[in-house]
């Protein structure tokens, strides 16, 4: 549980140091299911960039959705992994 909270602190701190421009929210379909998708517009220290990421199994999964296949195969590895390690 501990490990939650610091993971979670970490996240909030590094999300802090980049102010977000714009959140886009939208679905992907992998294998007939659908995904929540977001991307977000960063400001970072060399200008803005974008963030993508797949959530499964109320987990976040970063993916490149300019490399094609790139966020199928991210839901795909998420889907496929144990519970509880790999």
């Amino acid at each position: 549980m501990q490990l939650r909270y610091v993971i979670a602190l970490n996240l909030t701190i590094v999300a802090g140091c980049a102010p977000t421009f714009d959140v886009t929210n939208s679905t992907i379909t992998v294998n007939g299911e659908q995904y929540p998708f977001r991307t977000s517009i960063v400001d970072g220290p060399n200008g803005p960039y974008k963030l993508s990421s797949v959530k499964v199994r109320s987990q976040y999964h970063k993916c490149l959705p300019d490399s094609p296949g790139d966020c199928e195969a991210v839901v795909q590895i998420a889907v496929d992994q144990r519970p509880g390690g790999n």
